[in-house]
């Protein structure tokens, strides 16, 4: 069968550039070539609008048509399966955190999507495509929500895939590698999932509804061998680990910074970990093994809303990580959130006072987004807090909540600590001479004072 892959283009629409490339469609993609014809469109990392989506399908002609969906790009996702539905007699199948957290709420959004694609989508999407090849209904295919009629179907949810090594390594060729000129310093040029799942319980996280609460871990060595295919075949030297808790096991960490320091490669890379699961002699063997970033998850500088949001860290370990980290010559990125349901005037003053005094390299601001499948979302339906119901609206510089706080306050707060974090960090980067970070420094405030941010 003729099958079309495709992320929709909402950084691209919106004036921004995307942060990754759509790693989730090139699992699948790897998958699913092995038995039919495959193509796969990333229009945020190939830059692609609207016109150029619309003569690519019409091209294709694809007999189904998977689209992947943050709750961000669920309604361009719609644009996407009513333009296939328009050229002519294809499935529609939408997968990602959105769909995999609410399919019911999903399919009933548009009679153009046949079907939801719930969690990991690499086999599910293999046994539907089996099905409509053979001509068979889709009652067995674990993982899938679908019409029958006017009815929505969703059946049983498909075991996660416990061997992560069985996995092909994405179909990187199917993605525009050169076209887009990643770094370290910008966005990364590749990424890469050494394990899956989050067995942390943080009610702003929707992480679980795809990969699920328990972790698997691919193997040291497998993990090695792809980082060798990216630089053989593709010429990645720069990549960052996607895994939520990449330090999560320190001795398989140490490991995979072997298996990179023996091959030889000259390779920079970052990755996301928790501040309670690094330690010195941990982050000196990433240092050695080209580990140049580490991106924190601080949250908030108040001990009591990060305990409400069941973070399960607290400050002295933040501290004590980002000291160690800096001390190596490791950067480290510190992300905050503002605009919980737990925060009040003082509480936001409090994070943005201890992102001041932290002393990370960066700090990132960021709005709470009640994202569908985590607490925060199910706890404001519940209170009938959702001020907005539009999902293109769920986005990280705009608040949807009802809060504590007045609306006003929140956002000259973000816009403030954004600004005044911005020129800190820039100021301390001149006194070190880092002056490669200072250009990007610049450009980086540039983009953010230049766009246009609907924040009323």
């Amino acid at each position: 069968m003729k099958v079309l892959l495709i992320n929709p283009p909402w950084y691209f629409e919106t004036g921004q550039t995307a942060p990754t490339f759509s790693l989730g469609l090139a699992y699948i993609a790897a998958v699913l070539r092995k038995k039919h014809e495959i193509a796969l469109i990333d229009a945020d990392a190939e830059g692609v609008g609207w016109k150029g989506l619309e003569k690519r399908i019409r091209a294709f002609s694809p007999d189904v048509l998977g689209i992947t969906a943050t709750t961000s790009t669920y309604r361009a996702g719609l644009r996407l399966a009513r333009i296939a539905k328009e050229g002519g007699n294809c499935f529609t199948v939408m997968g990602g955190p959105h769909v995999s957290a609410i399919p019911h709420q999903t399919l009933e959004g548009s009679g153009n999507l046949d079907a939801a694609c719930r969690g990991e989508g690499e086999y599910t999407m293999l046994d539907v495509l089996d099905c409509l090849e053979k001509g068979e209904p889709l009652k067995g295919v674990s993982g899938i929500s679908y019409r029958e009629g006017k009815r929505i179907v969703h059946n049983t949810p498909r075991n996660p895939i416990k061997n992560l090594d069985e996995l092909p390594f994405p179909a990187r060729d199917l993605l525009p590698m050169k076209q887009h000129h990643r770094t370290l310093w910008g966005h990364p040029a590749g990424h890469i999932f050494s394990s899956r799942g989050c067995p942390n319980k943080c009610t702003f996280c929707a992480s679980h509804t795809i990969f699920g609460s328990a972790v698997r871990f691919r193997s040291p060595e497998n993990v090695v061998k792809e980082i060798g295919d990216m630089v053989k075949r593709f010429g990645i030297t720069q990549f960052a680990f996607s895994d939520d808790t990449f330090t999560y096991l320190p001795d398989r960490v140490n490991k995979i910074c072997d298996g990179i320091i023996k091959s030889g490669w000259d390779v920079k890379w970052v990755c996301q970990a928790r501040v309670n699961t690094v330690n010195y002699n941990m982050l000196k063997k990433m240092k050695n093994a080209g580990c140049v970033q580490i991106d924190y998850g601080v949250e908030s500088g108040d001990p009591d809303v990060l305990k409400k949001m069941r973070k399960n860290i607290n400050h002295d370990q933040v501290k004590r990580a980002v000291r160690m980290t800096n001390l190596l010559g490791i950067r480290t990125f510190a992300y905050y959130i503002l605009g919980t349901p737990y925060d009040t005037i003082e509480s936001t003053k409090r994070t943005i006072k201890f992102a001041r005094k932290l002393g990370a390299s960066r700090s990132y601001f960021n709005i709470l987004v009640p994202y569908p499948g985590t607490e925060m979302y199910n706890q404001a339906k519940a209170e009938g807090s959702l001020l907005i119901d539009d999902w293109s609206d769920f986005y990280q510089e705009k608040s949807v909540l009802r809060l504590k706080i007045p609306e006003w306050y929140l956002y000259r707060s973000y816009k403030k600590a954004k600004a005044d974090l911005f020129l800190t960090e820039l100021f301390r980067e001149i006194r070190r001479f880092h002056w490669r970070e200072v250009l990007n420094d610049l450009k980086r405030g540039a983009s953010f004072f230049k766009r246009k941010v609907r924040l009323d």
